[in-house]
Order: structure tokens, then C-alpha cells, then sequence
């Protein structure tokens, strides 16, 4: 083995090799910041779905809370009905008067 054949053997070593390992390096790391930046998203995603979810339930609960109250007060109107028709009946029971 010669010496010329010995160098060019070495420079191959530190020209090739290096730029291939910085190269295999640079490409595991921006594949580990895909992999984040994936994960980021997902996480986001989900978040996003929690809270629209949260939105529609409480507009559902809004909805329902109104229905109750329009309920409300429906059986609140027909409450002061019924007292006004008691107030008569018994405004005619003190009367006397008599019904056929």
C-alpha cells in the first residue's frame, strides 16, 4: 500500500463522510420538528374541537334556558288567570247568587 493511496483514503474519510453525517443529522432533526410541529397541531385541533364544542352546549343551554323562562312565565300568566277566575267565583258565592 502506498502512501499516496493511504492520503487519498484519508481525505476522502474527512471530505465525505462528515457533510454525510452533518446531512443525516440535519435530517433526523427537521423530521423530529415535523413530528412537533404535527403534534402542535393535533393538540390545537383538539382544542379548537373542545372549545366549539363547549360553544354549541352553551348555546344549547341558552336556548334552554329561555324555553323555561318563556314556560315560565306562560304558567306565571295562567296563574293570574286562574286567580282572577277564583276571585269571581268566590265574588259569586258571597252573592247568593243561584245558577240553573
Amino acid at each position: 500500500m502506498n502512501m499516496n493511496n493511504l492520503l487519498y483514503n484519508k481525505t476522502i474519510f474527512i471530505t465525505v463522510i462528515p457533510p454525510i453525517a452533518i446531512a443525516i443529522a440535519i435530517a433526523v432533526y427537521i423530521n423530529s420538528l415535523n413530528n412537533n410541529i404535527y403534534y402542535w397541531k393535533t393538540c390545537l385541533k383538539t382544542y379548537k374541537d373542545r372549545e366549539t364544542e363547549l360553544d354549541i352546549r352553551e348555546i344549547t343551554c341558552d336556548n334552554k334556558e329561555s324555553m323555561l323562562s318563556t314556560r315560565a312565565s306562560d304558567l306565571d300568566d295562567r296563574e293570574s288567570e286562574l286567580y282572577e277566575w277564583h276571585t269571581q267565583l268566590t265574588c259569586l258565592e258571597n252573592t247568593n247568587i243561584k245558577f240553573k
